[in-house]
């Protein structure tokens, strides 16, 4: 029954056109997710960094033995660039539980989950004066390993149900339906704000959205239009999805979503990205694998009605930082990128560096200035350059110029303006950058991790050496007025030289390649057995959520290097009881297997160990504390090259 399912269900709508003379929407493609869709039910998506999160009835599920029915549960869906299922799994032990769980909204930063339950209470089950158990909606935090502090908001009563939260971009309000009495029909919309530390109470929205049917599944854009679906308001059959304009003091119309979002059958569970053009949404259409599916809408051109992120033009001030005087002629670069992320696409590569014989670490390395890209601004003669930056966006500027040493600044761009002032100063430096790529065989790949030695011959003790990324690449800053010797080397190749000089030459950048040829004993790696690999400060609480940017760097490792046989030993700090911790790095050993194997790493060449808390790099116990460093050191994977 419809009833049933909205009880259990999130529904989001997209702002649309009206039935009657509007503009037609634009173009839209839709495509269901075959890798998640089955038989059974799987509805109401909801966005979770990069992927989404939604509810579903697994085969192999708990049963509910008042109805007979499998609970629903919640699962994460891990989706690539273009939107496509990677593959799915369930989603937090801490919040699923022995009843029907979902839908869920998470806010902006990840930190935050509301989500819909069975009314329970010390893990029972709780019904009203009717005999039976409604929903409410809970709030849970992410703490140091899983979610924590599960708490059910204040607007919950016993005696109806509450469901379908939805958190506005600020975490300050939260959208969701009830069947408290009192309202227009069976479900309707309400809304409460978070004052002072505590939860409103829910007000209904009125007659403009709510009628005597049902209304509920609300999802709340950033751009302040609502999404929910409906019976009551005119539409093509059964459930529809609608959306209203709620950004001003005067709302505007409810608007119906049309083909081919909405169809003759239920269509529900809708949610949109910030830019309008991609969708999820869930529907019991003919065509399906079953009851409920989800499906992914590529919109071209962006949703109609759906305000785009404001831009506004920032002026950058660069400055000398020797004189306080504005530097004309610097180059800047602007980079949108995630808020916290090592892994900005285009930003950084990553490289080894040999922490002692035959240990080393792998760490994330932003590319050179002219690595990075198009986008090139250049202050004008008062120093400055004219950004345009949209609300919301992170970005990372990196400005340079001849004489003087590279600078960058990470700022984030909100409602209240930049985070930080838009100014840079660079220091002096009468440094020449060289730039350059180490490459080898037929198709030029970049030779990672190869001694790059460069020697003046007629500037004494002027010397200098790095190893080049996961690349080739490599970048330093020699003095001016010298000839220089270059020579190259990594293990399996014929070392190589070249000369240049910086006499005379006024040129901030110079750049060297060399092209190395194997000497007959080229090895499939350039590490030796018995090396050990170090990858500290693991981010275990996103691996527990599917996703780890540290793990990220050990993939792209492990995919370089195709050694036969490999030894991965999982650690974690000293915090908590010594069993607790063996417990945890078992758990984490699992998910570091599983994560591996589900990025295209062969598992069979992976021998992956757990020692919980026993061999700290970083000693601790109850008589010497340790720093947050010392911790991060400790939870780390090591990395050990037996063949």
């Amino acid at each position: 029954m419809i009833l049933t399912r909205l009880h259990i269900t999130v529904l989001s709508a997209v702002f649309g056109v009206g039935l009657c003379g509007q503009v037609p929407p634009p173009p839209v493609t839709v495509s269901p997710l075959a890798r998640i869709n089955t038989q059974l039910m799987e509805f109401s998506p909801a966005f979770f960094q990069e992927d989404i999160v939604y509810v579903a009835r697994r085969k192999n599920g708990r049963i509910d033995q008042r109805s007979g029915q499998i609970f629903y549960e919640l699962m994460r869906a891990e989706l690539n660039e273009s939107g496509e299922v990677k593959r799915a799994k369930p989603f937090i032990i801490g919040v699923n539980s022995s009843y029907h769980e979902g839908p869920v909204s998470f806010s902006k930063d990840g930190r935050e989950v509301f989500f819909t339950r069975s009314n329970t209470r010390q893990g029972l089950s709780r019904a009203n004066e009717r005999g039976q158990v409604g929903l409410k909606v809970y709030r849970a935090y992410k703490g140091q390993y899983d979610w924590q502090g599960i708490e059910e908001l204040p607007f919950n009563d016993d005696q109806y149900s509450c469901m379908h939260p939805s958190l506005t971009a600020d975490g300050n309000r939260l959208y969701f339906a009830s069947n408290k009495p009192g309202g227009y029909g069976g479900l309707d919309i309400y809304v409460s704000d978070y004052i002072n530390g505590k939860w409103t109470p829910a007000i209904n929205l009125g007659p403009e959205i709510n009628t005597g049917a049902d209304e509920a599944f609300p999802f709340i854009h950033h751009s302040g239009t609502l999404f929910f679906a409906s019976n009551g308001h005119p539409g093509l059959g059964g459930l529809d999805l609608f959306s209203i304009d709620l950004s001003q003091p005067g709302w505007g119309k409810v608007y119906n979503l049309q083909p081919p979002f909405n169809s003759p059958s239920d269509d529900l569970g809708l949610v949109l990205n910030e830019s309008g053009n991609m969708a999820f949404f869930s529907s019991n259409r003919v065509g399906g694998s079953g009851q409920d599916d989800v499906y992914r809408a590529d919109i071209p051109t962006g949703l109609q009605g759906i305000a785009r992120k404001p831009t506004t033009r920032e002026l950058l001030t660069v400055y000398d930082a020797s004189e306080s005087l504005r530097l004309y002629q610097a180059d800047v670069q602007l980079f949108a990128v995630d808020a916290d992320s090592l892994n900005e696409e285009g930003v950084y590569t990553y490289e080894l560096e040999e922490i002692r014989n035959g240990e080393y670490r792998i760490s994330a390395k932003r590319k050179p200035p002219l690595e990075l890209g198009d986008g090139r601004l250049v202050t004008d003669r008062d120093g400055t350059a004219e950004l345009l930056l949209s609300e919301g966006q992170s970005y990372l500027l990196v400005v340079y110029r001849n004489g003087f040493e590279p600078s960058e600044l990470r700022f984030d761009y909100t409602s209240s303006g930049v985070s930080r002032p838009l100014e840079i100063s660079l220091e002096p430096s009468d440094c020449i950058m060289l730039e350059g790529r180490i490459e080898a065989g037929a198709g030029n790949l970049g030779v990672p991790d190869a001694r790059v030695q460069i020697r003046a011959t007629n500037c004494d003790q002027v010397v200098r050496e790095v190893r080049t990324d996961m690349n080739g690449n490599y970048q330093l800053c020699l003095p001016r007025a010298c000839q220089y010797q270059i020579r190259a080397r990594a293990p399996g190749y014929v070392e190589q030289r070249s000369q240049f000089n910086t006499i005379g030459t006024r040129m901030g950048r110079l750049r060297a390649d060399l092209q190395l040829s194997g000497n007959g004993n080229v090895e499939t790696t350039q590490l030796p057995s018995g090396a050990t690999l170090i990858l500290d400060k693991m981010d275990w609480e996103n691996l527990q959520q599917g996703s780890s940017e540290r793990l990220e760097l050990l993939r792209q490792f492990l995919e370089d290097y195709p050694f036969s046989r490999i030894q991965l030993n999982i650690h974690v700090d000293t915090r908590g009881h010594v069993i607790f911790n063996q417990d945890r790095s078992e758990e984490l050993a699992n998910l570091t297997k599983e994560y591996l194997l589900a990025n295209g790493i062969p598992i069979d060449r992976l021998n992956i160990e757990a020692h919980g808390e026993n061999q700290p790099r970083n000693p601790c116990n109850e008589d010497q504390n340790c720093t947050d460093a010392d911790h991060a050191a400790n939870n780390r994977i090591e990395v050990f090259i037996l063949q």
